[in-house]
């Protein structure tokens, strides 16, 4: 049997002693009262009391940091929490600005494009037509837009050499001119001149980097290269 343990409250002058009395649903009622009591009275104390300087400066902070958090950080929906998450804001790589000076003329300025490789007119056709090939024996869908097409009719009719060893041998050539900026010897690659005094007019940056007699000899060595073709 369930028992409760009470004070003998008629015997405090004396000793004190204890009685049993019977466990009953009015004495769990009673003491879920009072416990229910010292809740509500501590609660509405500590809200008496004045919040410390520290509370209030870091509730402050946080409604400042909410309000300049990112869309993709802030609760996205604070009307409605379980409404969807708008979407992300887009990263991409920043465009740089065009410097406006790029030049090809005696004096040769390509800005950002200033170390970046060039390729001759006969190293673009191998390159596009190894690619397509590629693709067509994989089996892989190869989108033949208007550019593509265009730009592969170009190359057949302009580039200069054909064969693939030919076009190595050309580049392996090229190379050997240091002195030359990769876009120089790209266009000695595409326009194969004649003559060095030619190649100054079309090329005017060749100016003062090669000598007439060096460049000559290497538009011959292209030229061999040529009729070999031919």
């Amino acid at each position: 049997m369930h028992v409760m343990l009470m004070r003998d409250a008629s015997r405090l002058n004396s000793k004190s002693s204890f009685t049993l009395e019977p466990w009953s649903p009015e004495h769990q009622r009673q003491g879920q009262a009072r416990v229910r009591h010292q809740q509500l009275t501590t609660a509405s104390n500590l809200s008496r009391k004045p919040l410390s300087p520290v509370i209030l400066s870091l509730r402050s902070i946080a409604l400042c940091n909410r309000s300049h958090l990112p869309a993709r950080l802030a609760p996205h929906n604070m009307a409605n929490p379980d409404g969807p998450a708008p979407a992300p804001h887009m990263i991409s790589r920043p465009k740089r600005a065009p410097t406006g000076d790029e030049e090809a003329t005696a004096i040769l300025r390509l800005g950002e494009f200033q170390q970046v490789p060039a390729l001759n007119l006969s190293e673009a056709r191998t390159i596009i037509n190894a690619v397509t090939t590629r693709r067509r024996n994989i089996k892989q869908k190869v989108s033949e837009s208007e550019t593509l097409l265009k730009t592969q009719e170009y190359l057949e009719l302009f580039a200069r050499f054909k064969q693939q060893e030919h076009v190595t041998a050309v580049e392996q050539l090229l190379t050997t001119r240091t002195e030359l900026e990769r876009f120089e010897r790209s266009q000695l690659g595409s326009l194969c001149p004649d003559t060095a005094e030619e190649a100054k007019t079309l090329v005017p940056s060749l100016e003062g980097k090669i000598s007439d007699d060096d460049l000559q000899e290497l538009l011959d060595e292209m030229m061999k290269l040529r009729n070999f073709v031919q």
